[in-house]
């Protein structure tokens, strides 16, 4: 059972099927008695290829590359800080190689 099913939500309503592979997080907290606390869908784009994920007491940090231009090469680390509390992001970063 999909996720918008089971707690009767809309959220991959906003993302493209054909980039779930590359593109998607669902991200969803859980309290520990095992109650959803909130889930939010983040990085919707086919440019964007989530390669780990890191989770602190404060932050959800998502990290991966992004691609810049149409070479085989053009690629570029990307970054993705939420807080853990709300799933709200605070910020996104690619280098783009200008720096960050």
């Amino acid at each position: 059972m999909s996720h918008d099913q089971y707690f009767n939500e809309n959220l991959t309503a906003s993302a493209d099927p054909a980039v779930y592979d590359f593109g998607v997080v669902l991200l969803t907290k859980f309290s520990s008695l095992g109650d959803r606390i909130y889930s939010k869908l983040e990085g919707h784009s086919p440019y964007k290829r989530l390669v780990n994920m890191r989770v602190s007491d404060d932050n959800v940090y998502l990290i991966g590359r992004i691609k810049t231009g149409q070479q085989p090469n053009s690629w570029d680390a990307w970054v993705y800080v939420a807080d853990a509390s709300s799933g709200n992001q605070l910020y996104e970063k690619f280098d783009r190689h200008t720096g960050w």
